[in-house]
């Protein structure tokens, strides 16, 4: 996946990252030309810079709401990582990446189908319940909706529904229970689809 992903950054013209230690990539995903001398790769670094470009609507990033949208994915995706994280290779990557992914997260958890059968389940869902009711929650804060901030979606939207769609795109029944905890959740998501959708 690293030498797949280096080529089609190097072909975009995006120059390789600063490293501090040989074990850090010099590329990684999300990755945006910004235009012919600006290159940036890293979500936290790309909407700052998205943000001067184009201030309005603002993003709303330093709104403490983004802190915390950020740990309740974190609260969310921990629990699921036996449920969700073995479907990855199968129903998101591509062909060329999954050897590497399967690598080098078999290290970590052992075979990942039998990582999946002991570990994952119900019991994961019931982990992150707690998580999702506590974000239903947040987002009905503003009767108005459907963002977390109202009517305008901030960056911690974008956070959120990142974290949704992965799920949806490793498992359709995944995305349903998720959604399924409480209709905002789901309102929420479709509210943010125009920016979900791919050009390629």
């Amino acid at each position: 996946m690293t030498v797949r992903l280096t080529i089609l950054l190097t072909s975009s013209g995006i120059p390789p990252a600063e490293v501090k230690s040989p074990s850090d990539p010099t590329y990684t995903i999300p990755a945006l030309k910004l235009n012919a001398n600006t290159y940036i790769m890293d979500s936290a670094k790309i909407a700052p810079a998205l943000e001067a470009a184009h201030p309005s609507p603002s993003l709303q990033l330093e709104h403490p709401i983004v802190d915390q949208v950020q740990a309740l994915v974190y609260k969310c995706i921990r629990p699921l990582v036996p449920e969700i994280m073995p479907l990855v290779p199968k129903n998101v990557l591509s062909n060329g990446s999954v050897e590497y992914w399967v690598r080098t997260r078999s290290e970590r958890y052992g075979d990942l189908d039998t990582f999946r059968r002991e570990k994952g389940g119900q019991q994961c869902w019931d982990g992150a319940q707690a998580g999702l009711e506590e974000t239903a929650a947040l987002l009905k804060r503003e009767a108005g909706g459907p963002f977390f901030l109202g009517a305008e979606a901030c960056y911690a939207d974008m956070v959120w529904v990142g974290f949704v769609q992965f799920v949806r795109r490793a498992s359709e029944e995944g995305f349903e229970k998720l959604v399924g905890v409480d209709e905002v959740l789901r309102r929420q998501y479709e509210a943010c689809g125009k920016w979900m959708e791919k050009d390629d």
